[in-house]
């Protein structure tokens, strides 16, 4: 997959990703700011729940990528944290976790 190939395909993962949290009832329409979910650190762990990570940190930075804005990362792990955050989920995050994992592949080169 060329750069341009992958990124198109985060910016239509972005969109996927997007599309099934609202699905799924989780997608926030008066999320926090960038700024209180990184207060956090990483994932903004301890700050906010992970699903405001993945719609105010990491779908924004996917459509950076995909514009072009920014680099395409050179590696993601977002679907290990996602696997710890949903393991207990009270509803079904399968669809979601496959498209996350997609993002860690397409990121690192594996796709």
């Amino acid at each position: 997959m060329t750069d341009e190939e992958r990124r198109a395909r985060l910016g239509e993962l972005a969109d996927e990703i997007e599309a099934e949290m609202r699905r799924l009832g989780v997608w926030s329409e008066s999320p926090p700011t960038e700024e209180r979910v990184l207060e956090g650190g990483a994932f903004g762990v301890g700050t906010v729940p992970f699903e405001y990570w993945i719609q105010v940190v990491l779908l924004a930075r996917l459509r950076q990528v995909a514009a072009g804005e920014i680099p395409i990362p050179g590696r993601s792990s977002v679907g290990v944290q996602a696997a710890r955050e949903w393991d207990t989920a009270g509803y079904d995050t399968s669809h979601l976790q496959d498209l996350i994992h997609e993002v860690d592949a397409v990121a690192g080169g594996r796709r």
